[in-house]
């Protein structure tokens, strides 16, 4: 009989011990998964938790790259319409083949700006990974306009 009282004297005290611990980590914000592992919820004091913040910074950053490729992807436009407007080509090439060449520089910044549209943000090591490539593909770009006017200049 003793040993029953004991018993649940101590299930009741762990019991109470257990739930003590979960409210003073509750109020923290610091609750865990309770499957074992480390990881943490931790609530700020706007309601938003850890990974809600990250994901808007993460939201924040590609939106920012997003602006700024914009901003290279005009520059292009102008470039081209520049070189368009341009009275003079670049030696040995006839005004088909310059029309062309524009053409396909005017066709791959479109492709880039589609590619930029129908982008959709899933996971920071995707977006690093689509930054990488749109990246190469913009400076590619650039590259080839660059090379053009030099050789329209010559």
């Amino acid at each position: 009989m003793k040993s029953s009282v004991i018993v649940v004297i101590i299930l009741t005290a762990s019991t109470f011990i257990m739930a003590c611990d979960f409210t003073n980590k509750k109020e923290e914000g610091q609750i865990t998964t309770g499957d074992g592992s480390d990881s943490e919820m931790i609530m700020h004091e706007d309601g938003q938790t850890h990974n809600d913040m990250q994901n808007t910074m993460q939201m924040e950053d590609f939106n920012s790259y997003k602006n700024e490729s914009g901003i290279r992807l005009q520059n292009n436009e102008k470039l081209i319409a520049e070189l368009r407007s341009t009275d003079q080509m670049p030696e040995n090439v006839s005004d088909t083949q310059f029309d062309k060449m524009l053409a396909d520089l005017e066709m791959k910044n479109k492709e880039c700006q589609q590619k930029m549209a129908n982008y959709t943000y899933s996971t920071d090591s995707h977006l690093t990974e689509f930054k990488s490539e749109f990246d190469q593909d913009l400076d590619e770009l650039e590259t080839s306009i660059t090379n053009l006017s030099v050789e329209n200049e010559d």
